[in-house]
Order: structure tokens, then C-alpha cells, then sequence
């Protein structure tokens, strides 16, 4: 399995205003992700199409995982930018 460092995963930033935004982005998007193994019972889909997998390790959906990190990284990079302007106004 191949070792990502955060780096590889930060959001790309569009800043709207020039002013103090920087040291912000900074702070946000250097955070270091630490990912345990995951020994939890999966369920994709619902309803009666929904697959089971079996306990264990994740080995086959590591790029689900990495996307889903990915995504949930981008919604807290989002909503830490909100709060940011909301505040510095």
C-alpha cells in the first residue's frame, strides 16, 4: 500500500480577499491525516441491493477511502474558510 502524506490531499484554495488569508490556509491545510485500520462491517448501497462485507481490513477500497477523506477534508477546509470570513468581518 502506497504511504500519502496530507500533502497530497490538500484542497486547492481560491482566496476571495487578499487580506490575512494566507497564514489561515496555511494552518488548515497542513494538518496530518492518521487513518486506523478499519475493522467495522461495511455497507454499500441500501435497501435489498445493499452489499455485506465481511470484517476485516480494507484492502480493495483504499481509493473509495481516500476519496471519501478527500471529500470530508474539503467540507472542513469549506466550512473552516466560512467561519474564518465570518468572523474576520
Amino acid at each position: 500500500m502506497e504511504h500519502h502524506t496530507s500533502s497530497d490531499y490538500e484542497p486547492e484554495v481560491e482566496a476571495d480577499d487578499e487580506d490575512g488569508d494566507e497564514a489561515t490556509v496555511g494552518t488548515i491545510t497542513q494538518t496530518s491525516y492518521s487513518i486506523p485500520p478499519f475493522l467495522g462491517t461495511v455497507y454499500v448501497g441500501s435497501g435489498s441491493s445493499r452489499k455485506v462485507f465481511a470484517p476485516g481490513p480494507i484492502g480493495n477500497n483504499v481509493d473509495m477511502l481516500q476519496h471519501k477523506v478527500k471529500g470530508l477534508a474539503q467540507q472542513m477546509f469549506d466550512r473552516a474558510n466560512t467561519e474564518y470570513s465570518t468572523l474576520k468581518r
